[in-house]
């Protein structure tokens, strides 16, 4: 199995949107390198990984569909995320 990550990223106490869903090659849970990585190139911004919100599928703290909460630490440009 494989995992995939969704996103639903703040600024602040704003909700800006969400990205994914996208593959990682890590299937734990906790390595969260590989998400905030992609989300940084996408968003073009610095990021953080606040929390784990939703897993679907996977077991033992890996592999699924994976959701985060993550952290723009700057606004991004507009059109990046889903409403």
């Amino acid at each position: 199995m494989t995992r995939t990550v969704s996103a639903w990223v703040t600024s602040g106490d704003e909700f800006l949107g969400s990205a994914g869903p996208f593959a990682v090659d890590v299937p734990w849970w906790s390595e969260v390198g590989p998400v905030f990585e992609w989300l940084e190139e996408l968003l073009g911004v610095p990021v953080l990984v606040l929390r784990l919100l939703d897993v679907e599928g996977g077991a033992r703290g890996r592999d699924g569909h994976v959701t985060y909460h993550v952290e723009a630490l700057e606004r991004p440009g507009s059109g990046l995320l889903d409403q």
